[in-house]
């Protein structure tokens, strides 16, 4: 075992912490599309060599680094190997949400004693579990629930009367750099086109790629505070929404730790992993009414 780690107590491993939950994002990853004078296409293999929404190097990169700092943090608490008693992994089913969870738990479980079982590669298997309470699909989809439907339409009435008009103003700006054609007589085409859009810019600086000057005019604002009021409005803008999106996932959460304080948690684990989207994380900010900062792209 290596003297750092085996020697050294994580800064949050003190002696009263019980039990922890993560929520982490997935690793950065291809865009949804193109508008047609996109510097960097989706057809473009080197900058997008995994392919449209895949997780990138860099995404891989960010995600074994997480798993790492959660070590340096958690480390004593965790003990250095893996153990099914102490931590549990879930993930929604999408390959960068998966692959972003197993990645996080290379960078947190890097192999020792007995796990070593090849000197060649520094990694070991470790379980990443489906879970089915993260309802993302209700954003794009939301006729699967006609409960949230219905408010989500009343939402989206609401969320018009006050996004066409920037919408407009942006997308009009943009449309000549872009060479995109925009109806901006269509609300929700209107929506789509700023998403993909903001989608396109977002994974590209994410990436660390150099944006068109013309970018400077209209991204990250004012298009971030137009796409926060449309991602509020499309996933919690109501109670029973944000109930209906994230609720089920939330309550498994406090369940989870009333367990823990009760002495019924079974097996007693110490952390439990959610792998999962930007609104995975804006729904449960938006339970606990913390929605604030920049806009997410998913």
């Amino acid at each position: 075992e290596p003297p750092s780690l085996a020697a050294s107590r994580g800064s949050r491993a003190v002696s009263t912490l019980q039990f922890v939950t993560i929520f982490a994002r997935h690793g950065s990853r291809g865009p949804y599309g193109n508008f047609p004078r996109y510097p960097y296409p989706l057809n473009d293999t080197k900058t997008w060599p995994n392919g449209r929404l895949q997780i990138t190097q860099r995404g891989r990169t960010q995600m074994f680094n997480l798993g790492a700092k959660f070590r340096s943090l958690y480390n004593g608490f965790l003990s250095l190997n893996y153990k099914a008693e102490e931590l549990k992994a879930y993930s929604t089913l999408t390959d960068r949400t998966m692959m972003s969870a197993q990645l996080i738990l290379a960078g947190l479980y890097p192999p020792h004693g007995y796990q070593l079982w090849n000197k060649n590669i520094l990694w070991h298997p470790v379980p990443v579990f489906p879970t089915y309470l993260d309802n993302l699909e209700l954003v794009p989809h939301p006729d699967l629930c006609p409960a949230f439907h219905e408010d989500r339409k009343r939402s989206d009435k609401e969320l018009d009367k006050v996004y066409v008009s920037e919408a407009i103003a942006i997308m009009r700006g943009v449309e000549h750099y872009t060479g995109e054609q925009i109806n901006y007589e269509d609300p929700l085409a209107l929506r789509t086109s700023m998403y993909l859009l903001w989608d396109t810019l977002n994974c590209a600086e994410n990436e660390g790629l150099p944006l068109p000057a013309w970018t400077k005019k209209f991204y990250r604002q004012p298009m971030e505070s137009v796409m926060l009021k449309t991602f509020v409005a499309m996933s919690f803008a109501t109670d029973n929404m944000i109930r209906l999106f994230e609720g089920r996932l939330f309550q498994e959460m406090i369940q989870f730790m009333e367990d823990k304080i009760l002495g019924k948690l079974n097996p007693d684990r110490k952390m439990i992993l959610y792998s999962g989207h930007d609104y995975t994380i804006l729904g449960m900010l938006g339970i606990l009414g913390l929605v604030r900062g920049s806009a997410p792209f998913v």
